[in-house]
């Protein structure tokens, strides 16, 4: 509502208009705001999005999956297969150019209880060391 303290400020009468306008426009789509870009509105295109759980934990990878790492994900998997049998299960792990992609690395994957594993890519990523100011000044 910035036009209704833009009017309160100017008191012109166009601001007013504004204001009015779309207070009225924001109650009369209250029922279906999202209009026709509701996921379930009739015609629409269907959505598919991800049905699970993502374990917030994104370590980095230092060449290979640390063991905190995998101990974490796996009993994360099991408290969430026990809730929800059916979700998926999915981690995002940065540090993909720092990884060996070795016969030891393919043993850890297999070793983690998870459905997907969504690498970042890290472009145009700035990293701090933990503890350090995120504003440099």
């Amino acid at each position: 509502m910035a036009f209704a303290e833009l009017f309160k400020a100017t008191g012109e009468a166009k601001h007013k208009a504004i204001a009015i306008g779309t207070f009225r426009n924001i109650q009369a789509r209250s029922a279906n705001p999202k209009g026709q870009y509701n996921k379930l509105y009739p015609n629409s295109r269907p959505m598919k999005s991800f049905y699970g759980w993502y374990y917030p934990h994104e370590s980095g990878l230092k060449r290979t999956i640390d063991e905190t790492t995998i101990g974490y994900v796996n009993r994360c998997s099991q408290k969430a297969k026990a809730l929800t049998p059916k979700a998926l299960t999915l981690i995002a792990p940065y540090g993909t150019k720092d990884i060996i992609p070795d016969d030891d690395f393919v043993r850890q994957l297999k070793r983690l209880d998870i459905d997907i594993m969504a690498y970042q890519d890290e472009v145009g990523v700035w990293k701090t060391k933990a503890g350090a100011a995120w504003l440099s000044s």
